[in-house]
């Protein structure tokens, strides 16, 4: 304000040579005043700080989430609800019972709430229409212990919170207002398909459902709409106080569990009522729908189809058929194949658009992309660690709050920065809407345009002057046919900083041919144009694309350079690159020999491993007898002669890895010469000479005899003659298959001399007869 009252006094005055100047700044201090009270009104469209028992929270202001640990929720049973500003700063939060303002203090008020001993959805909180300062607080008396002759006492009911009371902390300024009796738990709101209205619903003890609209007059507590569908579980109370339930995004569904099966029914936006029901046997609690309302999840056990095994189970509506639905659901395997903590638990959407679940313990699951179908929605347990035990309860939310508004604002940027084209977009149904648009500038503009159907568009295009680039736009939007008015905001740049190039690739070795993925920031500019350039290592240009993702074949495995230039749609934004000098990694070619000496058990091996413009850094050995080695050219010790394929594979310094190499290894006996023969050889007799020579893992292929007078002979078996007796010394060499040779086996033969037989007569007495002769 000191800056008004300096810029009023110039204006004031005369001053010919900033006319120019005070003209903008008019508009300027004219937009700062209207952001500095718009910035300060409360508009409540967030769910970003969740409180539930006992005394957790979890605050999606933080990337990635994280816990609260100052809540006051206590431990009442499992309702919970909380509300944040459009800036994510909570409003207030409840347990059914309590109503507690941001400083976890309970509003004036704010107890006594007609939330008791409720379980499941007990409570949920709605922004009125018409005013963005309050909020209804609709409670459910629960049905845990209850008696019968009570069922007269248990009742639906709404409170009233302004947010601008008590200093900005909120005051309950109307309570307990009573609905009807018979509460189950279970109630839910959905968007009006007029784009400003709401159905508030809830069910009785029979098969009736409950629409009361909710429009800028407030709660139409009397005629509502009444919807007698799906199973009637005739009081039942273990089917109502047994499961959750939720509506789709877009209005059309609505899904119920009721203990063993829950049910799924098309929701009319227009008439407020249920129709076909679906029925699916489960032993069921929580239900969540995916963001775009085409998946339902449910926390069950899908008996009997996978027996009493509990699980999260997915099911595809894009079919509404029971028979297609129960057939294809899919069962969620969590991401490490753990025990996950609990699955009866509740399910609930979060303003980041994944689905968290709880279950009576201190861990928080999470499905990452609930949209996807089948596992590949990505279920991580424990995502999350609570300091205290959690229920199976998160807070309920209206998911108008977590969806899109009734209005919106997209824009478009002319090359020269000035001039924007803003398009309103509204779900408000009339025969004629009025469309209010404040630029930011102090300028506004008002159309009456008519209605599209369900979705009205119009255009207004807005110069902006020069000094300042960025500006908040309004818009409001009302109908000729439906009270109550919907507003939308927008940050328009006219002008957005120089976008950021980014960009990625995948070099996989001994290939030539590599994607590249960009990754570059708009940083708002509404799109951008590519230019890619590759030089060899000596910046000489190899070749260009335009295209935001290309494929480039590079002429060999070498070094080589990337640049990315990132432009801007809007020619007065400057352009961003980015270089980056990459290395296209050769594959090594692993190789190897060894040597082994015959007798030894020791191999000596050799690495022969080749890599092309790289070096290599690791090896490693696999001996084949369990032992190994990272040695570059290893010595092993076998125990034991044979065969053995050795395997070697080699890293380069740039992380590739070869393909296995296999090296037959033999290592290699020595054979052992020896021979028998008979003890009674003789002379001038053949003499048999039999081999008896052995080797280990081999064969014998060839024999060498030599004998003494120099004769040799290479049969395996000799039968020399020696023509006197005497010793010999015969020498005998063998070889194996494998080449090896043995020791010369010198070995002494004996060969006895032949007898010579004679008779010498001895005459005596002239040899007469009848004389004796010697």
């Amino acid at each position: 304000f000191f800056f008004f009252y300096i810029y009023k006094q110039m204006h004031n005055k005369s001053y010919p040579h900033i006319t120019f100047y005070c003209q903008r700044l008019n508009k300027i201090i004219v937009c700062l005043i209207f952001i500095f009270f718009f910035l300060n009104k409360t508009q409540a469209q967030q769910f970003n700080n969740w409180h539930f028992p006992i005394n957790n929270g979890i605050t999606f202001n933080t990337n990635p989430p994280s816990i609260i640990t100052n809540s006051n929720m206590g431990n009442n049973y499992s309702s919970c609800a909380s509300i944040s500003d459009k800036n994510g700063n909570l409003l207030f939060y409840s347990n059914g019972t309590e109503i507690f303002n941001r400083n976890n203090n309970i509003m004036p008020n704010g107890a006594g709430l007609l939330g008791q001993n409720c379980a499941i959805n007990g409570l949920l909180i709605v922004p009125f229409i018409n005013d963005t300062s309050k909020y209804y607080v609709f409670t459910a008396q629960g049905l845990s212990n209850f008696t019968p002759n009570s069922q007269s006492t248990l009742q639906y009911s709404y409170s009233i919170v302004d947010i601008n009371q008590n200093n900005g902390l909120g005051d309950v300024i109307s309570k307990n207002n009573f609905i009807r009796y018979f509460s189950t738990e279970k109630m839910v709101a959905i968007p009006h398909a007029n784009g400003t209205d709401i159905w508030w619903i809830c069910r009785d003890w029979t098969n009736n459902f409950y629409s009361y609209k909710i429009n800028c007059a407030g709660f139409q507590n009397t005629n509502p709409i009444i919807s007698t569908t799906g199973t009637n579980v005739n009081n039942d109370l273990q089917r109502l106080n047994a499961g959750d339930i939720k509506a789709s995004l877009d209005g059309k569904f609505i899904a119920v569990a009721y203990g063993n099966y829950f049910e799924i029914y098309q929701f009319n936006k227009t008439t407020g009522q249920l129709l076909n029901p679906i029925k699916i046997p489960a032993e069921c609690y929580g239900v969540e729908f995916s963001p775009n309302s085409k998946l339902l999840y449910v926390t069950c056990y899908f008996y009997p189809r996978d027996g009493y095994t509990s699980s999260i189970y997915q099911f595809d509506l894009s079919v509404y058929d029971s028979s297609t639905i129960y057939n294809n659901a899919v069962k969620l395997i969590s991401t490490t194949n753990n025990p996950m903590s609990g699955f009866l638990g509740g399910l609930q959407l979060g303003p980041d658009r994944k689905i968290y679940h709880v279950y009576f313990n201190n861990f928080i699951d999470r499905i990452e992309f609930p949209e996807i179908n089948g596992n590949n929605c990505t279920l991580n347990e424990k995502v999350l660690i609570t300091t205290n035990l959690v229920g199976r309860r998160l807070p309920y939310s209206f998911v108008n709050l977590i969806t899109a508004q009734n209005v919106q604002i997209n824009y478009t940027v002319a090359p020269d920065c000035r001039t924007v084209t803003l398009t309103g977009k509204t779900y408000i149904k009339g025969n004629n809407l009025t469309f209010k648009w404040k630029f930011g500038d102090g300028d506004s503009t008002m159309q009456i345009v008519p209605s599209g159907g369900d979705t009205t568009y119009t255009t207004v295009t807005h110069f902006y002057p020069l000094g300042i680039d960025t500006f908040n736009v309004q818009l409001f939007v009302t109908s000729d046919t439906v009270c109550g008015q919907g507003s939308a905001g927008k940050k328009v740049m006219v002008k957005p900083p120089k976008p950021t190039a980014k960009f990625g690739y995948t070099l996989t070795c001994n290939q030539q041919l590599v994607t590249f993925t960009d990754s570059s920031l708009l940083n708002f500019n509404p799109s951008l144009t590519y230019t890619w350039q590759f030089f060899n290592k000596n910046n000489v240009l190899l070749g260009s694309s335009i295209l935001q993702n290309p494929v480039f074949t590079f002429p060999n495995l070498d070094t080589f350079i990337v640049r990315l230039f990132a432009r801007s749609a809007l020619a007065c934004v400057q352009a961003d690159s980015l270089t980056k000098t990459i290395v296209l990694k050769a594959k090594p070619n692993a190789a190897a020999t060894y040597t082994n000496n015959c007798g030894s058990l020791t191999a000596s091996f050799t690495n022969n491993s080749v890599v092309v413009a790289d070096t290599l850094s690791n090896y490693y050995w696999s001996f084949a007898d369990g032992a190994f080695s990272t040695l570059k050219n290893p010595n092993h010790n076998y125990a034991a002669f044979g065969s053995y394929n050795v395997k070697l594979v080699v890293t380069s310094s740039l992380g590739c890895v070869s393909d296995t190499a296999f090296v037959p290894v033999v290592v290699k006996a020595k054979p052992v010469a020896n021979f028998i023969y008979s003890n009674n050889g003789c002379a001038g007799v053949p003499v048999l000479l039999q081999d008896s020579a052995y080797v280990t893992n081999s064969t014998i292929t060839n024999h060498y005899w030599q004998l003494p007078n120099g004769n040799s002979f290479t049969t395996v078996h000799i039968s020399p003659v020696f023509s006197t007796g005497g010793r010999y010394v015969i020498k005998y060499v063998v070889t194996s298959a494998l080449g090896c040779i043995s020791d010369t086996l010198p070995k002494t033969i004996f060969i006895e001399s032949i007898p010579i037989a004679a008779i010498a007569p001895i005459t005596a007495n002239g040899g007469c007869q009848n004389q004796a002769i010697n």
